[in-house]
């Protein structure tokens, strides 16, 4: 059957949400705050202690009208974001993910 161009964007368009809404249901329930999800191990990794998937993912929960799940994490960075790391940072990936994501 012909299906609009329309339906097929709408259906990939939900494909994409829904797997934005699993990739962020795992990494609430393991490794919420942390820098990086282990999938595999099924648990959170510290790289620099700021949680940088968490704000890095900002923008595409509120792009993708996760509001209810942007609201939490920004709830998350108001509360628990001490960017007071010590020791050596990769500059490059705190530009991207922390200054990108806010």
């Amino acid at each position: 059957p012909v299906v609009a161009a329309s339906e097929v964007s709408a259906q990939r368009r939900e494909a994409v949400v829904g797997a934005m809404r699993h990739a962020w249901k795992g990494y609430k329930e393991a490794a919420w705050g942390q820098d990086e999800l282990a999938p595999r191990g099924r648990h959170g990794m510290k790289w620099f202690g700021m949680g940088l998937t968490l704000i890095d993912s900002l923008d595409t929960l509120w792009l993708m009208d996760m509001k209810a799940e942007f609201q939490e994490a920004q709830q998350w960075v108001s509360s628990s974001f001490h960017p007071m790391h010590t020791g050596n940072v990769n500059l490059f990936e705190c530009t991207i993910r922390i200054v990108g994501g806010l």
